[in-house]
């Protein structure tokens, strides 16, 4: 089994305090003459300095910032939110010593800490916190729980960078259950807000499990693309611990290729920095990882001598999924070298942590946690899809209300212009009337006019001789001459 360094996000921007030297921070924690606000401040800024690099001192200092954050005068809210920043870094300290119950104890007080204060953003962050806890103690079904309340909260106050971390911790969750779809969907939406706000570390760190994803998925090249693109990043932001991971991942990529030496070279490096920043979790997996390649490479006294470093790593952080890896390498290794005593020891060993990490109630519990999480995901696509529905109605109502607008303004319009037609027939039936009756009077006149004309040519004619006789007269006349 390799072990993956993954990047494991933890939401730090609570304040945004002036970088400053060390130096200074004491001198401000130690004159008493100073405000109790900037005291607790800078005491804050040590501590949480210190958490990975040397947990033990940030153990100290988180305290002193309880007892100072105590004497804040006339603001409770402001008491409560320095204890629950105070209790994250003890929180986190405990988590780099690999005590994980003592890292959740100080999580859970965190969090009501912060409740108390109605600080929603730590109340997510310290959400988030509880999830990675029980990531490392691989409960997954109370990781994936707790990442998911971070995310639902951090969405509603749309808080960017806390969202690209509960994104990225819930891929982390995916990956180590095997889910690689599932993990590159959220480390993809984890990367596109990275981006969004220009989070160099966090693109380093969506870029390094990207890359663990694809290495699973053997695409070794893109792999190797993404790991380095990683390295680069922590390189320039000055996180040894991520660019020790990230040699850590590339160490795996040249050992797939069969390329055992350049693995080592950069197991080596992985180891150098992981001291360096005395992150004991990630070097027990640094040294399991070198034990695997010395067992490929046949040479097994090696391979023995990490595995039992790596081992005594896991005892002090009680790393479950460490031991189980080594105790199945070492029941490999004895095999090969003919101690088959010691092999079926350790293969004994390495069942029974199997067995209790992987049991029956677990996977049920990891079961029932995404069929809710699937139901809570159609839930979300069906109100997704009534609203989708809701509008497309409304768009039909609208056009339907402005066909039967339309249709009634046209009718008005018809019904207007008939009225304005009727009027016109009436008004021309009326011209039609007056005219007709004008032509009867015209014709009354005309036989009026002719009826006197005749009668008075049948008086004339009554009066005056025809002009046959008057012709027959002259005639008469002339024969008499």
């Amino acid at each position: 089994m390799k072990f993956r360094l993954l990047a494991i996000f933890v939401l730090t921007n609570l304040f945004t305090f002036a970088q400053s030297k060390s130096d200074s921070m004491w001198a401000v924690y130690k004159d008493k003459t100073k405000p109790d606000t900037a005291r607790v401040k800078a005491i804050h800024d040590l501590a949480w300095g210190l958490r990975n690099n040397n947990p033990d001192t940030a153990i100290v200092l988180a305290g002193e910032e309880l007892v100072l954050a105590q004497k804040l005068p006339g603001n409770k809210g402001k008491e409560k939110r320095w204890a629950g920043l105070a209790y994250r870094t003890i929180g986190i300290s405990y988590k780099n010593k690999g005590n994980y119950d003592l890292a959740i104890e100080n999580y859970e007080k965190a969090l009501k800490n912060y409740e108390t204060a109605s600080d929603q953003i730590g109340v997510g962050a310290a959400l988030g916190n509880i999830g990675l806890a029980y990531q490392y103690k691989v409960n997954y079904p109370k990781a994936l729980e707790y990442n998911l309340k971070s995310l639902k909260i951090l969405e509603e106050l749309d808080h960017k960078q806390g969202m690209g971390t509960a994104l990225a911790n819930i891929g982390n969750v995916y990956l180590f259950m095997f889910n690689y779809e599932k993990a590159l969907e959220y480390y993809n939406r984890s990367l596109e807000i990275r981006k969004a706000i220009d989070d160099k570390q966090g693109m380093a760190d969506c870029y390094n499990n990207m890359g663990a994803v694809d290495k699973e998925r053997k695409k070794y090249k893109n792999a190797g693309e993404y790991f380095q693109q990683s390295l680069d990043l922590n390189l320039e932001v000055g996180n040894m611990r991520g660019a020790g991971g990230c040699y850590n991942n590339l160490a795996e990529i040249f050992e797939f290729a069969g390329e055992h030496q350049k693995a080592l070279v950069k197991y080596f490096e992985c180891a150098k920095v992981l001291r360096t920043v005395n992150d004991m979790q990630a070097l027990g997996y640094c040294y399991a990882n070198i034990d695997e390649v010395y067992r490929e490479m046949k040479e097994y006294k090696k391979s023995i001598l990490y595995s039992d470093s790596a081992l005594l790593i896991s005892e002090q952080t009680g790393d479950l999924s460490v031991r189980k890896a080594v105790y199945e390498s070492r029941s490999l290794t004895y095999a090969a070298m003919g101690a088959y005593r010691e092999a079926y020891e350790n293969h004994l060993k390495f069942k029974a942590i199997t067995d209790s990490v992987f049991n029956e109630e677990n996977s049920k519990q990891i079961g029932d946690l995404k069929t809710q999480f699937e139901v809570e995901k159609k839930e979300t696509e069906l109100k997704a899809q009534a609203a989708a529905q809701a509008v497309v109605a409304e768009e039909k109502n609208k056009r339907k209300n402005f066909i039967i607008y339309m249709g009634a303004g046209l009718l008005l319009i018809v019904f207007v212009f008939a009225l304005i037609t009727f009027n016109r027939f009436k008004v021309t039936q009326r011209q039609k009337r007056v005219i007709e009756e004008q032509k009867q009077l015209v014709e009354v006149k005309q036989k009026e006019i002719l009826d006197s004309i005749h009668y008075a040519k049948r008086i004339q004619s009554s009066l005056l001789p025809n002009e046959k006789y008057i012709r027959r007269s002259l005639e008469r006349l002339h024969r008499v001459k």
